[in-house]
């Protein structure tokens, strides 16, 4: 799991819009022997409570810390809007994916047809037991509804102990003058503002932000 994180805080850093890091991530783990299907609805999940702490995050500074926002934003305070926006479309939209699964397999039910028309029987197939695996999983976090709020639990705490990174960082290069959670709520803003801009890679973005 530590090398499935690693590909993933890789390759959506340096991807456009961190598209890389899922894929690079699904990669992985079928080289490992986990089923394709299985492995998106682990990686689905696991970005729903990812985008969901954030946009928690940023909504909770967008009402009760607006003023700072502004103020340390300036200019980038519309990205960071923008990445509000974002971050709370893709994660209705995936999370409907996940309670809607018809959705993937209506989409599957497409490919299959295209696959019928072209006679590849083996791909048929594939298609077929990619649909039944993934209902399966599916049904299976319908049913433990307390692992997915583990799951959510443990996403936030995981990205506020990132967010608290950058502190000590500043204080470890004996800089001081601005508190705990000045710090933290502003990395919380330039993530959320920066992670689904369509450049190449948002480190890069993120340093001008600070800037």
């Amino acid at each position: 799991c530590i090398s499935y994180s690693f590909l993933g805080f890789f390759y959506s850093g340096i991807t456009p819009s961190a598209t890389g890091g899922q894929p690079m991530q699904l990669y992985e783990m079928k080289r490992d022997g986990n089923s394709v299907s299985s492995s998106t609805v682990v990686l689905m999940v696991t970005a729903v409570c990812y985008k969901l702490v954030l946009v928690c995050i940023g909504t909770f500074l967008l009402i009760f810390q607006g003023k700072m926002l502004r103020q340390y934003l300036g200019g980038y305070f519309g990205l960071y809007l923008l990445g509000l926006f974002l971050n709370l479309a893709i994660t209705l939209v995936v999370t409907g994916m996940i309670v809607l699964p018809q959705w993937i397999i209506a989409g599957a039910n497409i490919f299959d047809h295209l696959w019928k028309a072209s006679g590849s029987v083996g791909r048929q197939e594939k298609v077929r037991c990619f649909v039944q695996e993934y209902h399966r999983a599916v049904l299976f976090l319908k049913e433990h509804p307390g692992r997915l709020a583990a799951a959510f639990l443990l996403t936030f705490v995981q990205r506020s102990s990132a967010f608290v990174i950058t502190w000590l960082v500043y204080c470890g290069m004996g800089l001081f003058g601005t508190n705990l959670w000045s710090v933290v709520f502003l990395q919380a803003a330039v993530t959320l503002a920066v992670d689904m801009l369509p450049v190449p890679g948002a480190q890069g973005i993120t340093e001008l932000v600070y800037r």
